[in-house]
């Protein structure tokens, strides 16, 4: 390791905890909930992520019916998470908090503004910290919260965690210790096994207002049934399966069904969609573009209204599974790759018995354990399309049966 990047992850960490040791951290006994307490949650991801967290807020809500309960979320989850009916207020974090630089000398300070202005008001008596990989900021916002009970996994889940939350345990009064490789679902989960909490689903939820749903019925009124939702962009370029690839699965599925295909995204995916359509060609009539027209909520609302969905890995797969359809991901992480990679579907895949993930058989030419390219599509173009539609067929088969059973 560098000398900078010793000063930046182990150095000044370890000058900043030691300060927080003196003036804000404070011991306590374990944790045991009380009726009423006042339970603060940050997690501050993306929708996906969010979407993974969902059976633990209703879990939660079950087992401390009397709690109040204040849930902090990022900008973007904010938009599916408002409507949660298990928490008592949704808060989201400031758009502009993230676009600091952490590595920027006055973070904890800046973190320490953002805690005083939200979280003491709150006078919590217990922060729980879920996330298991790397924290950006969440552990900061708790001791500065000033908060005598703080709970979340140790520093030493993920190898990216060991090096950019150098130090992290001793700003926690409870530390959960690094578990054995598995879902997020699972992890959220054990944090409230830890708590003695009874855990009666691991089932994920997706809470929209009806208004919503009732527009996005409206907006797909008179399109034939089964409907196939797609969404061709993703977070990372590298994520990114080619458009004309996702055209052939959606040929295929307007041909062997009665169906309509959907697209969604936002509208930086205008050039995917083009080189979609012109692969459909004949049969645009039956594909709906949505691209760009609608936002994140309304987005949720059409995908709830998916028999099917075909995507990379990226939110809306998660949505989709979520609402109930079945799902099929392409992923960018080979079948070989490491497991506790933050692209690997054993952790990270949309959390449903009606989902299948396809994966490249191995790292293209210069990626080992993952795929490395980060800029551009690359281990992921080893996907065909022959193994999508398989997978495809294989719940619109399941979808016809079922469907002439009744």
């Amino acid at each position: 390791m560098s000398l900078v990047r010793q000063i930046k992850y182990r150095w000044f960490p370890r000058l900043v905890i030691f300060l927080l040791n003196i003036f804000f951290t404070s011991r306590a006994q374990p944790y045991r909930y009380r009726a009423g307490d006042r339970v603060t949650i940050i997690r501050p991801d993306g929708i996906g992520d969010f979407i993974m967290f969902t059976s633990f807020l209703r879990e939660l809500r079950h087992n401390w019916p009397e709690a109040t309960i204040n849930l902090f979320v990022s900008p973007d989850a904010y938009t599916v998470a408002s409507a949660c009916p298990y928490v008592n207020q949704v808060i989201a974090l400031p758009k502009a908090y993230y676009r600091v630089n952490k590595n920027n000398i006055l973070y904890p300070w800046i973190c320490y503004h953002l805690a005083k202005k939200y979280l003491r008001p709150l006078k919590s008596d217990v922060i729980l910290l879920p996330r298991y990989d790397f924290d950006s900021f969440a552990t900061y916002l708790a001791v500065f919260s000033g908060c005598k009970h703080r709970i979340g996994y140790t520093e030493q889940t993920t190898p990216e965690k060991k090096l950019y939350n150098y130090g992290y345990d001793r700003m926690l009064t409870e530390v959960l210790p690094a578990q054995a490789i598995a879902h997020e679902v699972c992890h959220n989960l054990f944090l409230l096994k830890y708590l003695q909490c009874e855990i009666h689903s691991d089932q994920l939820e997706l809470w929209l207002p009806p208004e919503v749903r009732s527009q996005s019925a409206q907006l797909l009124a008179g399109y034939s049934r089964p409907i196939l939702g797609m969404v061709l962009s993703a977070g990372m370029a590298k994520r990114i399966w080619p458009s004309a690839c996702f055209a052939q699965v959606a040929l295929d599925f307007l041909h062997s069904t009665p169906g309509t295909v959907v697209i969604l995204g936002p509208p930086g995916d205008t050039a995917l969609v083009a080189d979609f359509l012109s692969v459909v060609a004949d049969l645009t009539p039956r594909c709906v573009n949505l691209v760009g027209q609608t936002n994140v909520l309304e987005s949720a609302g059409c995908l709830a209204h998916c028999q099917f969905y075909v995507g990379n890995d990226t939110g809306p797969a998660h949505v989709a599974a979520a609402a109930g359809a079945a799902v099929v991901v392409v992923s960018c992480h080979p079948l070989s790759g490491n497991t506790e990679s933050s692209n690997s579907p054993t952790r990270f895949r949309p959390w449903s018995d009606k989902c299948t993930v396809i994966q490249p058989q191995k790292p293209a030419s210069g990626c080992i354990n993952e795929c490395l390219k980060h800029y551009a599509p690359h281990c992921i173009l080893s996907v065909s399309t022959s193994e999508v539609i398989a997978a495809l067929r294989c719940y619109t088969g399941a979808h016809e049966t079922a469907a002439s059973d009744i």
